[in-house]
């Protein structure tokens, strides 16, 4: 079995979550609105960094208190989301 480099698993990671970060941007009205309000423009985070440094901290009562489950989530039906919102951390709200 081989192994990746350490720098290149790193680099690997950093890709993902820049990639999971644009696509919730591009998609997910809540977050959109979010970052909006924050000041922060999609197109500005370029690196793990930025993103950490420009991008709002997301707690229950910004996201699940605020927004409705639709806007939360990328473009589906409700009904596929029943089985994954099911845990005891988001207040019984669904």
């Amino acid at each position: 079995m081989t192994r990746m480099p350490q720098q290149g698993l790193q680099s690997t990671s950093e890709r993902r979550v820049l990639a999971s970060f644009h696509r919730a941007a591009l998609h997910i009205p809540a977050y959109q609105a979010l970052l909006k309000e924050h000041g922060t423009a999609p197109s500005q985070i370029r690196s793990v960094a930025e993103f950490v440094a420009h991008c709002p901290i997301l707690r229950k009562d910004n996201t699940f208190a605020r927004f409705p489950l639709d806007q939360l989530c990328m473009p589906c039906t409700l009904h596929h989301l029943a089985n994954i919102v099911t845990s005891s951390g988001q207040g019984g709200r669904f």
